[in-house]
């Protein structure tokens, strides 16, 4: 964990602890007028790593394998203004019809919403809290292909805000960020 994120107030929109009261006699005094996350925790849920034909491939030349990548945010209110928050990706490499690894990673943030509107609620979990989450989560599957015997699976920024917006607009609840790349070695 980061020492950035642990237990770090984010103001949203610009309001921030420190925002002025609406009642100007008031300043300084009741809970403060400004929308805070706090990060409480992050942490692996579960990550699964799969290298099934690594010794016959580690000893062959072969292209640069072709990659599935499946993001999904998925929410639990585990108690009053308290969530958790999972970004729960999937990544599959094959090339010439074998596969080369599999990488499954389930990252979570415990975030604690302060001052919250509750209609604002479902935007701050689905896009502010992925978005922090995000970069640590891409590490974590970067070293795990790494140390598979592959080049870093280096995966590209997700617009959470986009793909909220396109949900929102789009019947049903879209809540995958499916991305391809044809090459993930760093070269």
């Amino acid at each position: 964990m980061s020492d950035e994120t642990s237990n770090e107030n984010a103001p949203i929109d610009g309001e921030g602890a420190d925002a002025p009261s609406p009642r100007s006699g008031d300043a300084g005094v009741g809970p403060p007028s400004g929308v805070v996350i706090q990060t409480l925790a992050q942490y692996v849920k579960d990550l699964s790593f799969e290298n099934p034909n690594g010794a016959t491939i580690a000893r062959e030349e072969h292209e640069a394998p072709d990659v599935e990548m499946n993001i999904t945010v998925a929410t639990e209110n585990i108690a009053e203004d308290s969530y958790e928050v999972a970004l729960i990706m999937h990544a599959e490499a094959v090339t010439e019809g074998r596969s080369l690894f599999m990488v499954e990673l389930t990252y979570c943030g415990l975030f604690k919403l302060i001052n919250v509107p509750a209609e604002r609620v479902d935007l701050i979990l689905k896009v502010h809290c992925p978005t922090l989450l995000f970069p640590f989560a891409r590490h974590i599957v970067a070293d795990a292909t790494r140390h598979g015997g592959y080049p870093p699976l280096l995966i590209n920024s997700i617009d959470f805000g986009a793909i909220y917006q396109q949900a929102a607009t789009t019947p049903g609840d879209v809540e995958e960020a499916p991305e391809e790349t044809e090459d993930t070695k760093d070269t």
